[in-house]
């Protein structure tokens, strides 16, 4: 399970806490300051008229709740054990990995041809809609990874607390002002990618998803080049994108890649008790330091060495400030042959035995039983097969 807070975007928590002051000023002078003002002539309890109103608000949520329910059970193929059980096994993962406890509801729904999926909250249910036309759209193509994205994209927004029903009412009055609400949605979005990135694991994939929903197309969209793709987002006048953009509830996907991309330069994106199938037998083992007698298995996913628990995700405990946040990267080469040993621009160096220092970015094969350290000898592992 990772921790979600990490991964929410800077502009979403400003835009959250704005959201949250504004709401409470404006709840305080509607609300609040005409019932005193009319409790002092009519002398009523000072809770009567509060309770009233939220009485009415609750009536009006179980109703819509209810007509909702009626209309998804009725209208719609809800994905469990005995139905799609390979989109529901994908369900229960990305939910584990985002600490979801309560898996939502998972539905699939004619939407005649609109490739959309949606998250939705009422108090005591929760849904994750994915529209018939994005589960062709992935599975037509066998195109799994893209699909494991844009799950966990809207598990995301229940495990971040974008959908939660007491904040949304609370934050109700602010996102009703011009700009403010949309923008708090585009920063939600970007939140729910990176979360999504992250337990999904795959980068490209990921990017590719997103590529998909703007082409649309099932013959296309697996020959989509990421790079002009994003490149597209240099091809328009930036104030126009920004004047289209500030009244949309979505970023452009053209800047949610980029965002993705350039976000997996800074955090990691695997989990190492993730799902990702050990390889051949190979590990790294603990000579000295901290981890001295642990052993890592390789996987399909690298391993990111260093001290920042964000960026990396074997995490070297009560290390030295000679470690950098993000220090190398033991990953295996694309073919999964070789296995290589990187240094990510590390501050004081990834060595091997000898002494000699690695070039930032420059990937070195190791062999086995070949030694390694981090900025200083008594930081060192060994690459062995088991």
């Amino acid at each position: 399970m990772i921790n979600v807070k990490a991964y929410v975007t800077t502009k979403e928590k400003v835009y959250l806490t704005i959201c949250f002051i504004v709401s409470g000023l404006i709840w305080f002078f509607v609300l609040f300051l005409p019932i005193k003002a009319y409790m002092a002539i009519a002398s009523m309890t000072l809770y009567s008229i509060p309770l009233l109103f939220l009485l009415i608000l609750l009536l009006m949520h179980w109703v819509t709740r209810e007509f909702f329910k009626a209309h998804i059970f009725g209208n719609s193929i809800r994905v469990n054990e005995m139905q799609f059980s390979e989109v529901y096994k994908i369900g229960l993962e990305m939910a584990k990995k985002l600490g979801v406890e309560r898996v939502p509801y998972i539905f699939i729904a004619n939407e005649e041809g609109r490739i959309n999926a949606l998250a939705i909250r009422f108090i005591g249910n929760a849904y994750v809609v994915l529209y018939a036309s994005l589960v062709d759209l992935m599975l037509k193509r066998n195109a799994i990874k893209e699909l494991r994205f844009i799950i966990g994209h809207e598990l995301a927004h229940h495990a971040a607390g974008h959908v939660n029903v007491w904040k949304e009412i609370f934050i109700y009055p602010a996102l009703r002002i011009p700009f403010l609400g949309k923008a708090y949605r585009r920063a939600c979005e970007l939140s729910a990618d990176r979360l999504a990135l992250v337990v999904s694991g795959d980068l490209k994939q990921t990017q590719k998803a997103l590529i998909a929903l703007a082409c649309g197309s099932e013959s296309l969209s697996s020959k989509t080049n990421i790079v002009a793709f994003m490149n597209q987002e240099v091809e328009f006048l930036l104030f126009f994108g920004f004047l289209r953009e500030i009244i949309s509830t979505h970023p452009r996907i053209t800047k949610r890649v980029i965002c993705l991309e350039n976000f997996s330069k800074t955090a990691s994106l695997y989990s190492y008790e993730s799902s990702a199938e050990p390889v051949s037998g190979w590990r790294i083992y603990g000579v000295s330091g901290p981890l001295a007698g642990n052993s890592f298995e390789l996987t399909t996913a690298p391993i990111v060495i260093g001290r920042d628990p964000k960026a990396c995700n074997l995490i070297i405990p009560s290390a030295s400030g000679n470690l950098s946040r993000r220090h190398s990267i033991v990953r295996f080469d694309g073919d999964g042959v070789n296995i290589l040993l990187e240094d990510c621009g590390s501050t004081n160096g990834t060595f091997l035995s000898d002494g000699r220092r690695l070039e930032p970015g420059m990937p070195h094969p190791l062999r086995s039983g070949e030694r390694f350290y981090l900025a200083t000898p008594d930081i060192m592992f060994e690459l062995q097969r088991k």
